[in-house]
């Protein structure tokens, strides 16, 4: 599995992102960090060339099994170019509760080159187990795979806007369990430094995820080469996204932003 696919997930390009318990983390902002309508839009360059397009967009409050939810849908598509080597169509959905904050339901839409495919993770809360079904599994597996997960596990888009919502200190870490592709991990997200960017000197904090896949008994791997730019207000917005590839660097830069309510 490669960090880079969930760069596309966690911002679509996750963060994607344990030990069975993470150290919890204060909330202290009252005020949300996003609003229904709040959409952003951010241009994936590699080696200088315009390789694709990916948006983040917090669509919609509505309701799912008599919930109140927010509705999360980023998507990331390959530009005209790249798209005659390998074309990217790649759609993916959270539905979060408006007062836990917590993913109830997440759907991955995926069209990479000639691959396709469709799945589906509904999250039990009460007994703290995610169910996924996945459409290359259907046949042999129509009733899904389950795993247990922890109390507080988030799901491979709802942990970024989960991010924005906590306090961050230069020096300390915030930890985020992750549940996605049937798989439980941990994104220890480093909070570096603070760094002014462009002729303007925009205020940002810096921040390193950092991927850890663990199962019972300690961890399996560790993967990190991705720095994120947040903005240093309380809105927490991505203006710039670095991960280092296998060949070269992949970097995502906002063009584009509409906050929505939240104006």
């Amino acid at each position: 599995m490669k960090l880079e696919k969930y760069l596309l997930s966690w911002l679509i390009g996750a963060v994607i992102l344990f030990l069975c318990q993470s150290e919890a983390v204060a909330v202290t902002q009252e005020k949300l960090p996003f609003s229904v309508g709040e959409k952003l839009t951010l241009r994936v360059i590699y080696f200088a060339l315009p390789a694709g397009t990916a948006t983040l967009e917090v669509r919609a409050i509505t309701n799912w099994e008599e919930k109140e939810v927010y509705q999360l849908v980023a998507t990331a598509q390959s530009s005209a170019l790249f798209s005659l080597f390998y074309r990217v169509r790649d759609r993916i959905e959270s539905l979060i509760d408006t007062k836990s904050f917590l993913p109830c339901r997440f759907e991955k839409h995926q069209e990479e080159g000639d691959y396709r495919n469709y799945e589906v993770t509904t999250f039990n809360r009460d007994r703290n187990i995610a169910t996924t079904i996945d459409d290359e599994e259907k046949e042999l597996n129509p009733q899904g795979s389950s795993v247990s997960v922890p109390a507080d596990v988030q799901d491979a888009l709802s942990s970024f806007y989960h991010l924005r919502r906590q306090s961050l200190e230069v020096g300390k870490s915030v930890f985020i369990n992750v549940n996605t592709d049937e798989k439980n991990y941990q994104v220890e997200v480093k909070v570096l430094k603070k760094e002014k960017l462009g002729r303007k000197g925009l205020k940002t904090i810096v921040v390193k995820p950092i991927l850890r896949q663990v199962r019972l008994g300690g961890i399996l791997k560790e993967k990190g080469d991705i720095y994120i730019w947040l903005t240093d207000d309380e809105r927490r917005i991505p203006v710039l996204i670095k991960a280092k590839v296998v060949i070269g660097t992949l970097n995502m830069v906002l063009v584009d932003k509409d906050l929505g309510d939240g104006k």
